[in-house]
């Protein structure tokens, strides 16, 4: 990406036609002061504001964020170590909580992950790209956690694994 004031950002998101915005990242969270101002001057402006982040920082729950998308690291992503558990069950319903899932051994492990922690919001399981066939999660999902959902990266369907447009 390119680095813009937040001026100049504001400006590019009103001269698009949607009323949703969509933070992601990298990670939000990791700039913490240039986030805050971000999303409130976003919400001041009447935007619905959905912010997606890799779940290793705590949430900051006083901003005016209407959808969280918290991520939870399996063992498959060897990043695990750094969840934020505790934040799990402070997922609101209009939430969701997103495992990224390599194989059964990290399926299985969101699987613990859902009964210890009761999440109260919608779960999203998504296969990592290129290495885990949608179908098979699909099946497992159908199977073992039929209250859950399967989510696809759509744009790596449309544009493949490249970044940026």
């Amino acid at each position: 990406g390119t680095e813009m004031p937040l001026e100049d950002v504001l400006a590019k998101v009103e001269s698009l036609p949607p009323q949703w915005v969509c933070i992601t990242g990298g990670e939000p969270l990791a700039h913490a002061r240039e986030f805050k101002d971000l999303a409130m001057a976003l919400k001041a402006r009447g935007y619905w504001i959905t912010v997606e982040t890799a779940g290793t920082y705590k949430i900051p729950w006083t901003y005016p964020i209407d959808c969280w998308v918290m991520d939870i690291k399996c063992p498959g992503s060897g990043m695990e170590q750094h969840n934020k558990y505790e934040e799990v069950g402070k997922l609101r319903g209009e939430d969701q909580l997103k495992f990224v899932v390599a194989d059964r051994a990290d399926f299985d492990f969101s699987l613990r992950v859902i009964k210890e922690h009761a999440p109260q919001c919608h779960v999203l399981f998504s296969p990592v790209w290129g290495e885990l066939d949608p179908q098979m999660l699909a099946d497992w999902v159908k199977h073992d956690a039929p209250k859950t959902r399967v989510s696809l990266q759509a744009h790596k369907y449309i544009w493949g694994d490249r970044r940026g447009f």
